[in-house]
């Protein structure tokens, strides 16, 4: 009798081990499930972004940056236009307007997948810059502030409801209506400040 109870109670333990093994093992997939979701990892929409912008190369004049994003729908494919433009600015800044007003758009969590002929922005997001500079209160190892600051910590705010990626690239499919859009941008841009100049 005594080796059949020791038999017994051994049986129930394992078997009690095992269901709440189980249990365990599907709590941890609910809350990974979970996790993923509020953390926006799961069936995240995928989406292209093309920037180009009236400046190149290093200079300080009034400029306009256009922006194509490429998007799915439940009836397809879809793209929307977005443009902009300021006063006495850079070749640099006019690429981060693009990709910060761009992301602003967004409304949930998404894979973007920037497109920009602009080395320079594209080696400091792929090398992590931004968070760095977050770090360090937005400056550089030596001590001195970043240009353009207050893009950077909108980008950086902003990135961290994505995943992001960055391409190079100056031929695309929107070159030309990203063109049509920088000059009716520019056009607008010049009345404004014909009106500005009259007043």
């Amino acid at each position: 009798k005594n080796y059949y109870l020791i038999d017994t109670r051994t049986i129930i333990s394992w078997a009690l081990l095992s269901l709440l093994n189980r249990y365990l093992l599907s709590y941890r997939g609910t809350f990974m499930y979970l996790k993923d979701i509020i953390r926006g990892e799961f069936d995240m929409k995928a989406l292209n972004i093309y920037i180009r912008t009236s400046l190149t190369g290093p200079c300080i004049k009034d400029g306009c940056w256009a922006a194509a994003i490429e998007y799915q729908t439940r009836k397809g494919p879809a793209v929307k236009g977005i443009c902009g433009e300021e006063k006495e600015t850079t070749y640099y800044r006019l690429v981060l307007l693009g990709i910060v007003e761009s992301l602003k758009t967004l409304n949930t969590a998404c894979h973007v997948t920037l497109y920009t002929d602009c080395i320079f922005i594209k080696n400091m997001i792929e090398n992590g810059k931004p968070e760095q500079w977050k770090r360090s209160e937005w400056r550089k190892p030596s001590g001195k502030g970043i240009k353009n600051p207050e893009l950077w910590q909108q980008y950086q705010e902003l990135a961290e409801r994505h995943e992001i990626a960055v391409r190079f690239s100056k031929h695309h499919d929107y070159v030309e209506n990203l063109e049509y859009l920088l000059k009716k941008s520019i056009k607008e841009f010049s009345q404004e400040k014909s009106k500005d100049i009259k007043k």
